[in-house]
């Protein structure tokens, strides 16, 4: 590996590393991969004084700004239960009241707020339902892009082609077991499968 270094003028990187503000090589299962987007929430929310706000600015910039933050994780890999509660908890006390002194009230459930406008909520997205949605798109860019690399990539480790034997699970990474499983969610074939019908 030395030659190639000296040859190429470059040094050799340790794995895990980071690129794009993503951890390469370590493990998105952990808590410790995920340490920066609570972070970098936080950061962006002390520099707002969410006291000064109303209601409707604070969710302006909750749909606008707290939900794009994780967005690139979140694109590529299932987000541990305890990071989405993070999340969750964070936009939640910027909505009711971020910068108080006491902890704010919170008039409406979670779950109620994240509902569509239409279903008298106030049409911020849910996390988990986000994530899913972001790493289903991988399975449906197998299923719709005829050619890619990443797709080659992916066919010769896995066989994507539904009459090939899959491989099994313990030659599967971490990250393709994840995504199958979000698509399998909702009992019988998963509700990736009933939407793609």
């Amino acid at each position: 590996m030395d030659c190639y270094t000296k040859t190429l003028n470059c040094s050799q990187m340790e794995v895990p590393f980071i690129y794009l503000g993503l951890e390469v090589g370590g493990n998105p299962r952990k808590k410790k991969f995920w340490e920066s987007v609570p972070s970098k929430l936080k950061s962006r929310l002390s520099v707002w004084k969410g006291r000064f706000l109303s209601m409707e600015g604070r969710l302006c910039l909750i749909k606008s700004v707290l939900s794009t933050v994780p967005l690139y994780y979140l694109s590529l890999f299932k987000a541990p239960e305890v990071v989405c509660k993070s999340i969750i908890s964070i936009r939640r006390r910027f909505l009711w009241g971020w910068g108080k002194e006491n902890r704010p009230i919170s008039w409406i459930s979670w779950k109620d707020i994240c509902n569509s406008k239409g279903e008298g909520g106030l049409g911020i997205r849910d996390i988990r339902k986000f994530n899913y949605v972001f790493l289903a798109k991988w399975k449906w860019r197998c299923i719709s892009d005829d050619k890619g690399r990443w797709k080659e990539v992916l066919d010769s480790k896995y066989g994507l082609d539904p009459s090939i034997v899959h491989i099994p699970v313990k030659s599967q990474s971490w990250w393709w077991r994840d995504l199958l499983k979000v698509c399998k969610e909702g009992g019988g074939d998963g509700w990736f499968q009933e939407q793609v019908g």
